[in-house]
């Protein structure tokens, strides 16, 4: 029986999240209140941005998009497609489901004019055939008590202050905003994801504490914030934003000093965090660094176009066989610098021959095509290409996700 593939609506809801959490292992019969579109803090009411794969009258995979904006080098945002909630059943694998369901998303994505698309990937051999390709990492931490020390003693000129979780949603946005701005590959958060910090549910917590909330307060100005979770002897930061390097300093010294804590976990931390360099001790800092977000250009050429780099420059691509994306195919010469750029089709000699795969990597400037090529990812056709796109490309900040789709 051939396998139809088509949105959800709202009546299917239930099932197509049942059918997820099938796919995924979990309990398909769980109370799925909180995420309802209706009566609940919805994830999602696009429904004509979801996929389910259906057998017969079975639904037996599922996919969802969200329609976001990411952040790229020069400070504009280009419209993103997040892809999630992707899966299929135990009983439906191997027959290219998957396959079929990203096809239609792309698709999608492209006819919606969004360059670009990003996913998280639960399994990293996966999504590398559909054109993704890891664009943005993170650092986990993990430090005792002891060796929390920093190296100086500045005092903060602020002070903190506990906010109320029905306050955050309205406090904490802002600030948000203005500690990201110029921070590449950060991705739109949504209402809803604020809402979830809003009700904290029970069930993610997994046996630890509500959140804890704290605010670092300059001159009138909330300019950071802190929200943790503690369990036993250990405090877990969810996230910690700042506007301003005293407010980073304040916060991170507040949580080391909650009473009765002697271990300290924060997760999702940027590559170009300056905790290294800020503790007394800094090999006692536990950092495990894995992928944090995979990117994919839809559209290679208004993608290119619609970000600013770093220095002055001309480059020739030529990117090879785009089997999900086809219109990709081909030579672009891109004309770029500060200001803006310039992106159109030419048969000229290229200077660099890639997938365009790679260039999801390369794109919000934290990989270097340097490093590609000395992997044989990339291929250098006239000499100093390599280093000229690895100029033009980088940023100051490396990309970052604080928090995903």
């Amino acid at each position: 029986m051939s396998i139809e593939l088509r949105p959800v609506t709202v009546d299917e809801y239930e099932e197509w999240m049942g059918a997820m959490r099938r796919g995924f292992g979990g309990d398909p019969g769980i109370n799925l209140t909180l995420h309802h579109p209706v009566t609940g803090a919805a994830p999602w009411t696009e429904f004509e941005r979801s996929v389910a794969a259906i057998d017969g009258s079975e639904m037996v995979g599922t996919s969802h998009s969200y329609k976001l904006t990411i952040s790229v080098p020069g400070g504009d945002r280009l419209p993103l497609g997040g892809i999630s909630h992707v899966c299929v059943q135990p009983t439906h694998t191997r027959r290219g489901i998957l396959t079929s369901m990203m096809q239609m998303q792309l698709r999608d994505f492209h006819e919606w004019g969004e360059p670009l698309s990003a996913l998280n990937s639960s399994e990293t051999i996966i999504y590398g055939r559909y054109g993704y390709s890891t664009a943005c990492f993170r650092e986990d931490w993990e430090i005792d008590r002891q060796y929390t020390a920093f190296t100086d003693s500045a005092e903060p000129r602020g002070h903190t202050e506990f906010i109320p979780s029905e306050k955050v949603g309205e406090l904490f946005p802002e600030v948000f905003d203005r500690a990201m701005a110029g921070r590449p590959g950060v991705v739109t958060r949504t209402r809803a994801e604020w809402g979830l910090y809003v009700a904290d549910p029970e069930r993610p917590r997994r046996g630890m504490s509500a959140y804890f909330n704290v605010a670092y307060i300059r001159d009138g100005r909330i300019d950071g914030y802190a929200i943790y979770r503690v369990q036993g002897d250990t405090l877990k930061v969810y996230e910690l934003i700042s506007v301003t390097d005293e407010a980073y300093s304040a916060l991170w010294r507040f949580c080391f000093s909650v009473d009765l804590r002697t271990k300290f976990i924060a997760e999702k931390r940027p590559l170009d965090d300056p905790m290294p360099w800020m503790l007394a001790d800094p090999r006692r800092l536990r950092r495990k660094v894995q992928d944090n977000y995979w990117l994919r250009l839809v559209d290679a050429r208004a993608a290119l176009e619609g970000r600013k780099y770093r220095t002055e420059g001309s480059l020739v691509f030529e990117f090879t066989a785009d089997r999900f994306c086809p219109w990709n195919e081909g030579r672009l010469k891109l004309e770029a610098g500060p200001d803006g750029a310039r992106c159109t089709p030419t048969t000229e000699s290229p200077d660099i021959v890639m997938p365009v795969k790679e260039m999801g990597s390369t794109y919000l400037g934290g990989i270097r095509f340097s490093t590609l090529a000395r992997a044989g990812l990339v291929e250098e056709r006239s000499e100093g290409a390599l280093g000229r796109a690895d100029m033009m490309f980088s940023d100051e900040l490396l990309p970052w996700a604080p928090s995903a789709w």
